[in-house]
């Protein structure tokens, strides 16, 4: 690999971590308290939350927090982004949770 492709390499890994990313937090139960207090949780963490309801949780952040907070690698492919290998939810969020996914923009026909 040349100083060229190792730059670009370099500058396409920074602004895929200054990315702010949205994800989706849904819960196995349906409970507005719960979502609040998940959402609080994931304040904490340092997510930007967008929208509560009592079925889970939309949020955003830099790829970096949730490669750090959910213990794994984030890869995106043509379908958008999602975790390299399964994540690991903090203690905080794990109990009524069912599962944390990356929402895909809609394809129209």
């Amino acid at each position: 690999m040349n100083l060229e492709e190792i730059k670009k390499k370099k500058k396409e890994a920074y602004m895929m971590a200054e990315k702010m990313v949205r994800a989706r937090l849904s819960l196995s139960v349906k409970d507005r308290q719960l979502s609040e207090n998940y959402a609080h949780e994931l304040d904490k963490f340092g997510f930007k939350i967008i929208k509560i309801s009592p079925r889970g949780i939309s949020f955003a952040g830099d790829i970096r927090l949730y490669e750090k907070i959910f213990n794994s690698k984030i890869v995106e492919t043509s379908e958008g982004m999602r975790f390299r290998k399964e994540p690991t939810i903090p203690e905080g969020i794990k109990q009524h949770m069912d599962s944390i996914y990356f929402p895909t923009k809609p394809i129209f026909f």
